[in-house]
């Protein structure tokens, strides 16, 4: 779960191509990837804890979500699921959990647990002592609990504009799983802490409380953001003009005053250094500049580079690029850019509303999830390029080119060759596939108009030899005795005249891949020859 993307894409790729016949992965495989395996083999469902024994990992659902995984449709009737439990002796209660039926799976509401309850016993004491007490951190399903309440009451608020009860809050509150699972005493002291949260949301700015309860993050994060949000903008006040469009000079900015050390310690949880070996205590940290790794990570150093430059402290190469790649996933593609993205969004609103043309780019909490510098190489990744490497290359690549930032990228691109994309950017087969999709003609809708009866025509490209245009009879067909993807070759009878265009590869590619009778007939046309597809006659 925690690889990037890319490498992700080309596990899963390889896999699919047969190449990769054995994956080792965490139980995070089960919850819905869908990979040609016959066989699944759940090396253990829990492990042995030393204060709370045996913690089960992987219940019964988990179980037959592993049963879903093994076995590919439309090729085998059947798939198997082994159980390599590290137990002394076989018993046939491992295999209890598969018995198992929808009505024994039920699920528990988070609020439902001792911890919840302690910790709601705990806010309201809290409460009698100090107004604020509603922002101070509780255990997670509590603290999701006293949010809901108040994005209950701002949506109340919203839809009816008059103000909100006890009463009206309680109505919502029994229609919740945690009612229906709550003792009548455990309810009172539901409907005890959500009276305590709508007192506190009453008390606050009717503006300050909207944009915390719409936040979808804790109100203690919620509030920290908001100071953030302020800060920033009166820094913006007091700061000559500089360009905001470049992420790397804004987020360089942004991160002053220690913004980045408050938003760390928003996580909440071990996720905020790097330990020196793998069992160390989550408190030993190696020292490691954050902030210069992230300025490094958004210019586009890739993930083994950050680690080789700044985790050089740990001495096993394998954990260290495995501490580098769960950070990077957990802090720069999903803590930073939520957190940052709400700073952003609350500076750019405060701003407008004091008549300010400045703006932060609302694009900078997606320029650091993707890890990238630039605009163009952000698109490419939001437009489906899974990996960063190659967005950046091909960015670059634009830019030394001097194309017109007004010109679509797709179009520049499909002015070029597979072997030029190859050369140019050292992709590999998947990365190529994602920029084969990427510069499909937008709206394109060839396969569907062929395979309803109709005619339609594509360009092709000629091939510096290409022969005179005699026949009207043609296949299309790969490229032979070339890497992956192959060029689509147009050939007569009298052979080659060219290649398919890179922005109707994808749609070609496929009527080719299903192997239907295609009537294919080349014509000389104004700008060049062009070939018309139907469907054969019977």
């Amino acid at each position: 779960a925690a690889l990037p993307t890319d490498i992700q894409a080309e596990i899963e790729h390889s896999v699919r191509a047969g190449r990769i016949r054995i994956l080792i992965a965490t139980s995070t495989l089960i919850e819905g990837v869908n990979l040609p395996f016959k066989t699944v083999i759940v090396g253990r469902r829990g492990y042995t804890d030393s204060k709370e024994g045996y913690v089960e990992t992987i219940g019964a659902s988990g179980l037959l979500n592993a049963v879903g995984r093994a076995g590919r449709a439309g090729r085998e009737t059947e798939g198997w699921l082994i159980l390599a439990e590290l137990s002394a002796k076989y018993s046939p209660s491992m295999f209890e959990p598969l018995t198992r039926t929808g009505d024994d799976l039920n699920l528990r509401s988070n609020l439902a647990t001792d911890e919840a309850l302690s910790a709601l016993r705990s806010y309201e004491e809290a409460s009698r002592l100090a107004e604020d007490a509603i922002f101070n951190q509780y255990e997670p399903a509590a603290d999701g609990f006293l949010s809901f309440v108040w994005l209950t009451a701002q949506t109340l608020l919203d839809l009816r504009q008059a103000g909100v009860t006890e009463d009206d809050i309680g109505t919502v509150i029994e229609r919740t799983l945690a009612w229906r699972q709550l003792s009548e005493d455990q309810r009172h002291q539901l409907v005890r802490s959500a009276g305590t949260a709508l007192a506190a949301f009453n008390r606050h700015d009717p503006e300050q409380r909207a944009r915390w309860a719409r936040s979808g993050t804790p109100l203690r994060v919620s509030r920290t953001l908001d100071l953030l949000a302020q800060n920033l903008v009166d820094r913006l006040e007091d700061e000559d003009a500089f360009e905001l469009t470049e992420f790397v000079t804004v987020l360089n900015f942004v991160l002053a005053d220690d913004i980045l050390d408050q938003l760390l310690g928003l996580q909440g949880d071990h996720r905020r250094g790097f330990k020196p070996y793998r069992t160390a205590p989550r408190d030993s940290h190696i020292p490691v500049d954050i902030r210069a790794l992230l300025m490094d990570w958004i210019r586009g150093m890739d993930v083994q580079t950050l680690a080789d430059t700044y985790l050089m402290d740990i001495a096993d190469e394998t954990y260290r690029s495995e501490s580098i790649i769960e950070f990077t996933t957990s802090v720069f593609e999903h803590h930073l850019p939520r957190t940052l993205g709400l700073v952003v969004q609350w500076v750019n609103e405060r701003l407008a509303a004091d008549g300010s043309d400045r703006r932060l780019p609302d694009a900078l909490p997606a320029a650091i999830h993707y890890g990238v510098p630039s605009v163009r190489a952000l698109n490419l990744m939001i437009e489906g390029i899974r990996s960063r490497r190659l967005a950046n290359a091909v960015a670059a690549a634009a830019e030394l080119a001097l194309v017109d930032e007004d010109l679509p990228l797709r179009d520049w691109l499909t002015s070029q060759t597979l072997d030029e994309w190859r050369e140019a950017f050292s992709a590999s087969p998947t990365e190529l596939g994602d920029l084969l999709t990427f510069s499909r003609t937008p709206g394109a809708q060839a396969v569907s108009s062929i395979l309803e009866g109709s005619v339609h025509e594509f360009p092709i490209r000629e091939t510096n030899d290409a022969i005179h245009i005699a026949a009207t009879e043609a296949e299309i067909m790969f490229e032979s005795d070339v890497p992956s993807p192959a060029s689509l070759q147009v050939v007569a009878s009298d052979g080659p005249v060219g290649t398919i265009d890179l922005a109707d590869y994808d749609d070609v590619s496929l009527l080719v891949g299903l192997g239907i009778p295609l009537d294919v007939r080349i014509r000389r046309g104004i700008d060049g020859p062009v070939v018309s597809v139907s469907l054969a006659a019977n």
